[in-house]
């Protein structure tokens, strides 16, 4: 072993740390590997105090890649991947207040497979418990889209779900367009179209008015 800074005193270990007037490289287990190699930084089992891990913190950092390479075989990836029974994680990305059109551009699994490639994407849980997924537009055009490619479906609600599913629920000058494109070609809209097995009930326009017109 070749150890680097031990002491049990507070202590400052610096590397690479000089303000450098050329181009500096520091490389950390950069070698053309032939066996496994581990790299283990801030990951020691904590007992007293806080720690911070900080990486990229540095205004004139262009980019920041982690993992970013065609592995040689399958990885994972985890970020705030451990399960937590005291303490909460808050995990923040790109929620920084920008001031210029497109500040914070994020991307999710948007690239684009070919062959037989495909992209799995899982946002929030469907475990029997109160958690919540909130997903958030701007004021424009568009500004949510569920847009699958042209032979796609969009399914919203469990096949048994039992719960209720609100589409407009404003009290203010709102519409709610359902089917409502120009159509080139046949267009079907199907409400409650589904074979029976029990009762079911379409409502439409029949809340008790109090005020206005319908």
């Amino acid at each position: 072993s070749i150890t680097l800074g031990s002491s049990t005193a507070a202590q400052s270990v610096l590397i690479g740390n000089g303000v450098n007037a050329a181009a500096q490289t520091v490389s950390i287990a950069n070698g053309a590997t032939a066996s496994t190699s581990t790299v283990n930084i801030l990951s020691g089992v904590g007992t007293a105090g806080t720690a911070a891990l900080n990486l990229g913190n540095n205004t004139r950092v262009t980019q920041i890649d982690i993992g970013n390479i065609a592995a040689a075989a399958a990885r994972t990836i985890n970020l705030g991947t451990g399960a937590n029974t005291v303490g909460i994680d808050t995990i923040n990305i790109g929620t920084g207040n920008s001031t210029v059109a497109g500040g914070k551009t994020i991307n999710i699994g948007s690239g684009t497979p070919s062959g037989s490639g495909t992209n799995l994407l899982t946002i929030g849980s469907i475990a029997n418990v109160a958690s919540t997924t909130t997903i958030q537009g701007g004021n424009g055009t568009g500004a949510i889209s569920l847009t699958p490619q042209t032979t796609g479906t969009i399914v919203i609600g469990a096949s048994a779900g039992s719960g209720n599913i609100t589409l407009g629920s404003s009290t203010a000058a709102q519409s709610v367009l359902i089917g409502n494109g120009v159509n080139a070609s046949a267009q079907t809209v199907s409400i409650a179209n589904g074979a029976t097995a029990s009762t079911s009930t379409v409502n439409i326009l029949s809340g008790v008015g109090t005020a206005g017109t319908a």
